[in-house]
């Protein structure tokens, strides 16, 4: 082996060890803790034992089937600012806020599948460092009945540790719905916000660049 195809095999070997190290401490991020206010908190969990024995088995949720009625997609290349200036401050700002149609007469039912991605950026106004953020998701003012929200709708992008910048943060919520009125629209929002934690007395900053909304309407 030469001289040069050494550097690069040791390059490659660099790099993935790299990613992989990367990789173990994203798993052991700070868990969402679900709050009954309107703020959004994480708690520290032990780590998993290596064997598994400290996971229940979580069987597969099995839905009655569904057929996929429309689809829709919406998408946003100017900026989206959510901020707020006070020490220890809440700030959220709508990245989407779409009203989508349920097909149906009063009663009908449709399953809302709901996917947001966007390019993130959060930090402090003052402080250089990282602040907690997240998406918020709303569907007719209400909290979605499927997906890893708190009671406000919100679930965590950012911890208060982590890069400043995130490429490429998604999630995913679904919720299902009932008519009121034949062929009701429903309303869809879904929101970015931070949630200044580090003491900062000027308050924080999250935007969502480049942001893409999809919604799935399923009907049985």
């Amino acid at each position: 082996m030469t001289r040069k195809s050494m550097r690069i095999l040791l390059s490659f070997l660099a790099f993935t060890i790299s990613g992989l190290a990367i990789r173990s401490q994203a798993q052991q991020r700070p868990l969402f803790s679900p709050e009954t206010n309107d703020s959004f908190h994480w708690q520290n969990t032990d780590a998993p034992k290596a064997d598994g024995s400290d996971q229940a088995v979580r069987p597969l949720l099995l839905t009655p089937p569904e057929k996929l009625s429309t689809s829709y997609y919406d998408a946003n290349n100017v900026p989206v600012n959510a901020v707020c200036l006070v020490a220890h401050c809440l700030a959220n700002a709508p990245m989407f806020n779409e009203n989508i149609v349920c097909p149906g007469a009063i009663g009908a039912t449709c399953t809302y599948e709901i996917v947001v991605y966007s390019v993130n950026l959060v930090g402090g106004n003052s402080i250089a460092g990282n602040e907690p953020a997240a998406y918020q998701f709303l569907v007719d003012l209400g909290i979605p009945n499927g997906g890893a929200t708190n009671a406000a709708g919100y679930t965590q992008w950012q911890g208060a540790v982590g890069p400043v910048a995130r490429v490429g943060d998604s999630f995913m919520v679904y919720d299902k719905v009932a008519n009121t009125a034949a062929n009701q629209a429903h309303n869809i929002l879904v929101g970015i916000a931070c949630d200044e934690g580090l003491g900062d007395p000027a308050g924080c900053t999250a935007t969502a660049f480049l942001s893409t909304l999809s919604v799935r309407v399923l009907k049985p």
